[in-house]
């Protein structure tokens, strides 16, 4: 069974888009760079996570830092292993966005050497190319490798070289795309979305396919959105109830909607907004808001990974549906100081949430609004995924209780 393709008004959307907008125009744009950076210097959340994002940065290049980079020394084993890959895949994103926003050779200069080792070297082995390298070889992989790799590629577009971008292309096409093609999508349709079938892997190929657009045919660019734009609405549709809640539990779950929000917000910059004006993922960022805490972070319901992923891109489900109280959860979720993951706390743990995405999408200005403000029930039931949650009350020191 094939999936659903593209019509040729939205390919001819997105090759518009492309040809219109100078990369970087993934997730942010030239036009952003402004916004953010007047957000930057103004006292508040947006300074402090913008100073993390230095310190990190400067830790990356600093030979006496216990978090410094040394590429020349770095074990070639770890580059093969997906924590290894994630990391460097994390800490190149968090260097070029910061060498893209601040203005800063070193940190863009420091990202291309990743980046370009990573396409030239990393995926080498004594027969010579190995297409089925280890993070490719699962959605999961894909997933964590592929989504900062495609936010990075477009950050770094101007400053590479004619040649260094054919590389970087050749690496998304010969690897990403052509595995995904050959191994993934057709046991994606075999499978119920989620979190290591479809949706994961799936939205970092979107992604990809994205930010290489103008270096790819027709039949190419509209097999891998369409692939990723089927994963996405069918994920919501097979994996999530009618309240938001997904199956999958609200860390494995969050993740997978924390991918499904960039790869809305790229197709939305592309031309195709279907996806970031679908309501189910809005009534998703509710369903978490109903989980939080009463002093913050959300409750893991017995899956394993960290659920607060979704905090750094509820922000955009907020701007997408001008939901005040979404900005309030981000703020009690994610962006306040004693949150392992927010502004103030370790930021070198990189499963957690992205600083670049807190940095470009958290709006000072725009209107917050409690729970309780907005007229929420204390008592919500999650019908689908069999969760009840009562409250006494919306403030740090309400009671919650989940059953």
């Amino acid at each position: 069974m094939k999936a659903p393709r593209l019509n040729p008004v939205q390919v001819a959307a997105i090759r518009k888009a492309v040809s219109d907008q100078p990369h970087p125009r993934l997730l942010w744009d030239g036009s952003d760079r402004g916004t953010i950076l007047a957000n930057v210097a103004s006292p508040g959340l947006c300074r402090e996570l913008a100073a993390q994002l230095r310190f990190r940065c400067e830790a990356y290049l600093d030979r006496g830092h216990k978090q410094y980079l040394d590429l020349e020394a770095y074990d070639s084993m770890a580059l093969f292993n997906l924590p290894g890959q994630h990391l460097l895949s994390r800490i190149m994103e968090e260097l070029a966005f910061a060498g893209w926003l601040l203005n800063e050779t070193r940190y863009t200069d420091r990202a291309k050497q990743i980046v370009l080792r990573r396409v030239r070297e990393a995926f080498q082995t004594e027969a010579g190319p190995d297409p089925d390298y280890s993070h490719c070889r699962s959605p999961l992989g894909i997933g964590s490798t592929g989504c900062p790799f495609a936010t990075t590629a477009d950050l770094l577009r101007p400053v590479l070289s004619r040649s260094e971008w054919a590389e970087v292309v050749a690496h998304v096409r010969d690897y990403y795309l052509a595995y995904a093609r050959r191994s993934f999508f057709e046991r994606a349709r075999i499978h119920s979305p989620g979190f290591n079938k479809t949706l994961y892997g799936m939205c970092a190929i979107g992604l990809l396919a994205l930010v290489v657009a103008e270096a790819i045919p027709n039949d190419e660019l509209n097999e891998a959105v369409s692939e990723a734009v089927r994963s996405a609405f069918g994920y919501v549709r097979e994996a999530m109830d009618d309240d938001g809640g997904t199956y999958e539990g609200t860390g494995y779950g969050a993740i997978c909607v924390h991918q499904a929000i960039q790869l809305g917000e790229a197709l939305r910059r592309h031309g195709l907004p279907e996806l970031s004006r679908y309501e189910p993922l809005h009534r998703h960022g509710r369903w978490m808001t109903s989980l939080l805490a009463p002093k913050g972070g959300t409750i893991n319901l017995g899956d394993s990974i960290g659920p607060d992923n979704i905090f750094s891109s509820i922000l955009l489900l907020a701007r997408w549906h001008d939901d005040p109280v979404l900005r309030w959860a981000y703020l009690r979720g994610l962006g306040r100081p004693d949150h392992a993951a927010g502004p103030y706390g370790d930021l070198f743990n990189l499963w957690l949430a992205s600083l670049p995405t807190q940095i470009a999408w958290y709006e000072p200005v725009a209107p917050v609004q409690s729970p309780d403000h907005a007229g929420w029930p204390l008592a919500n039931h999650a019908e689908g995924y069999g969760v009840i949650t009562f409250r006494t009350g919306w403030q740090k020191e309400s009671l919650l209780a989940v059953l």
